[in-house]
């Protein structure tokens, strides 16, 4: 790997091994119940962020979703003159 991206690619490296020491994160039978709880929907949703810190981070993206809209909005870049 180029040396150049070993401060991205350790990180995110290091990031990503660190969630299978963490059971709460990465349990299997919550992501089995899910999947199989998907499974008997007549029409389950195309994603869905699994585990019991999801709720923090949806709420994190659509925040941040929400606040771009508002400034977009705001400052009218969403009308073409």
């Amino acid at each position: 790997m180029d040396a150049d991206y070993t401060p991205v690619s350790d990180g995110l490296l290091g990031a990503l091994r660190g969630m299978n020491t963490k059971v709460e994160v990465n349990s299997p039978a919550l992501f089995a119940d899910v999947v199989w709880r998907l499974g008997q929907m007549e029409s389950p949703p195309l994603r869905l962020p699994v585990g019991p810190d999801s709720e923090t981070f949806l709420e994190a993206a659509y925040d941040a979703r929400r606040s771009e809209y508002d400034q977009v909005v705001k400052a009218g870049h969403h009308i073409v003159a």
